[in-house]
């Protein structure tokens, strides 16, 4: 069994949920149970899923997990394309944001894929 908080995957994604928690105190304080709520939400997911994952038997049920994961951290990009489009924060702000979301889930990618080549 993978030990969670040793893989950089984990800890990338922890390190980036703390990032959206700080940025989105910036958003408009009536988005509170709206928008940051659920950017925090699927943030919060990415390292949990990564987490959850690798506690099951088998490297299939971490693989999708890990789906889960990326599918978490696209949404958080979703999320934050629409918080500027709707000028809660500039493009600027988040652009470190959006540029370590692709890094991460491009880890995350390549890491199932690692796994799913140790199962053939």
């Amino acid at each position: 069994m993978v030990i969670y908080n040793n893989l950089q995957i984990y800890k990338r994604a922890l390190a980036l949920s703390k990032e959206v928690y700080v940025v989105t105190n910036e958003f408009p304080s009536d988005e509170r149970f709206g928008l940051i709520s659920q950017i925090r939400r699927a943030a919060v997911s990415v390292f949990s899923n990564i987490a959850e994952g690798s506690a099951r038997g088998s490297n299939k049920d971490f693989s999708r997990f890990l789906s889960m994961a990326v599918g978490s951290i696209t949404e958080v990009q979703a999320q934050f394309e629409f918080a500027v489009s709707m000028s809660f924060i500039s493009q600027e702000k988040v652009k470190h944001i959006l540029d370590e979301i692709i890094e991460v889930r491009k880890m995350i990618t390549s890491y199932q894929n690692k796994i799913y080549e140790t199962k053939k």
